[in-house]
């Protein structure tokens, strides 16, 4: 006996709507550049090593002054703009626009306690990189069993 799964009888045509749906949309809010709930968020990268954290941010198109870094205990944040620069044809209509705009924010809760004194951020080709050193009572470390 050969067994079907049940489905609803337009359950192909609701799928293919749902998707119709979700294309449409989206492509309404690049193409009219509708803000959504979030207007951009860049690509995040979070490392742990032996003895520091690296969090590297995509961020092209941002100036530095437009970005802030802050630490409060193990809670690295960062927040900043990339600012809406039109470029125009000589009529003044722009055939096309996919890049996103605005200001961002981005948190990241640390599971260890960072030595904040030590933190850097390099700036570099569009790609921002936070190196976070672990606090000395933060790194783990190995506890000599004594024999008796």
């Amino acid at each position: 006996m050969h067994m079907v799964r049940w489905q609803p009888r337009y359950s192909n045509y609701m799928n293919l709507q749902r998707e119709m749906n979700r294309h449409t949309h989206g492509q309404m809010h690049r193409r009219w550049n509708v803000p959504t709930d979030k207007d951009w968020s860049p690509d995040v990268d979070v490392e742990e090593r032996e003895n520091e954290y690296v969090v590297t941010l995509d961020i092209p198109g941002v100036d530095k002054k437009d970005v802030k870094v802050s630490v409060e205990g193990n809670v690295l944040s960062v927040k900043g703009e990339r600012k809406y620069e039109r470029t125009e044809d000589e009529d003044g209509r722009c055939h096309c626009s996919e890049r996103r705009f605005g200001t961002f924010s981005r948190s990241f809760s640390l599971s260890k306690r960072i030595d904040a004194g030590k933190i850097t951020a390099k700036h570099t080709d569009g790609v921002l990189t936070i190196t976070l050193p672990k606090a000395e009572e933060a790194k783990e470390r190995e506890i000599e069993i004594q024999v008796k």
